[in-house]
């Protein structure tokens, strides 16, 4: 039986059988009549002995695969050759010594990327590739590194290496928005060696730091050096806050001012005393006890307890508010609204 499109190299495979249990373990021989040394690279049809490699492909219907391949040994007919035998080799199907795949390990490094160790492996599962964290961390490792080419536009950043212990610089392409390089320190030098080594940068992206404007200059004196616009805008918000933080009794009397205007006549009582909440009638009263009587009434018949009540914050401001715990309740009516009822005076002391 032919592989066909569904195994690479299908035209030196064949498929000898197929058993579907759990996982689907796929049969397969080679049919090349010889094999190549891969020390001397001679040819050699004379069979030493066979053995069975299990390796995993990626999953179909929600099923992991197995493939069962019976490779064979071959002997090296050339007497110059320090290797007297060799073992057959499929290049279009797996690496040398691979347990998986070429396909499968594609699919995993793609996941690894996007979605680091522990995430990927959880996702892995989910699509029927049983892997562990510390396998897709080896496979990003694997990863050739492919040489970039010369950005034009550089951004320079420091990054940790690990956090407040070592820092070095991260070199980024903003225009592909690619990391082009890792550098080992902060320093000037370091970042002028860099530049020196890979002329073509026209302009470099980069915070307020000396060291790195010092090295921009010494490496690439002609690139124009630009104040990011994170630093910047960070730069602004400090100087503004250290301007307010030098008006604050101008800010007071601003506030005052605010203040009185929001209260407009109404709010004065003609001789400058603010106006009193007019009293409530009998009736009223008589009702605002009824309710609180009812509310009462309901929180003993939830059975509800005081709880520890530490700070209330109030909404749209950051500082917090001290209440008393023991004099204090509260009550979840909604999930969106808290209300802070008074506790009776025989549970204070229970």
């Amino acid at each position: 039986m032919g592989p066909g499109p569904l195994l690479p190299g299908s035209s030196f495979l064949s498929i000898q059988w197929i058993r579907f249990d759990q996982i689907i373990r796929i049969g397969i021989g080679s049919k090349a009549a010889e094999g190549r040394c891969p020390c001397c690279g001679e040819r050699s049809s004379r069979v030493h002995s066979h053995h069975l490699r299990t390796v995993a492909d990626s999953p179909a219907h929600g099923q992991t695969i197995e493939l069962k391949i019976r490779l064979r040994r071959f002997f090296c007919d050339s007497p110059d050759c320090p290797q007297k035998t060799f073992a057959e080799q499929m290049p279009d199907l797996m690496h040398r010594r691979s347990r998986k795949t070429r396909r499968l390990i594609g699919s995993l490094e793609a996941i690894a990327l996007a979605l680091g160790a522990e995430a990927g492996a959880r996702l892995a599962q989910k699509l029927s590739i049983p892997v562990s964290p510390d396998t897709l961390l080896r496979l990003i490792r694997n990863i050739p590194a492919t040489a970039a080419p010369t950005p034009r536009v550089l951004g320079v950043d420091d990054w940790s290496f690990k956090s407040g212990r070592r820092y070095g610089t991260i070199l980024c392409d903003l225009e592909s928005h690619q990391v082009v390089d890792l550098l080992p320190d902060r320093s000037a030098s370091g970042l002028a060696q860099w530049l020196q080594q890979h002329p073509g940068v026209e302009l470099i992206s980069r915070d307020r730091s000396g060291e790195y404007a010092r090295g921009a200059a010494l490496g690439a004196p002609r690139a124009t050096q630009i104040a990011d616009r994170f630093h910047l805008v960070h730069n602004l918000m400090e100087a503004f806050e250290r301007g307010l933080d030098r008006q604050h009794a101008l800010l007071r009397e601003v506030a005052r001012a605010c203040a009185a205007d929001a209260a407009g006549p109404s709010g004065d009582g003609g001789d400058g005393s603010a106006a009193t909440p007019p009293a409530l009638t009998r009736r009223q009263q008589r009702t605002s006890k009824a309710s609180s009587a009812a509310r009462l009434a309901m929180i003993r018949s939830n059975n509800y307890k005081p709880r520890a009540l530490h700070f209330a914050r109030s909404p749209g401001r950051c500082s917090s508010i001290p209440i008393r715990c023991s004099d204090m309740l509260m009550r979840r009516s909604s999930p969106s609204t808290l209300h802070i009822l008074p506790v009776p005076k025989h549970w204070r002391h229970s």
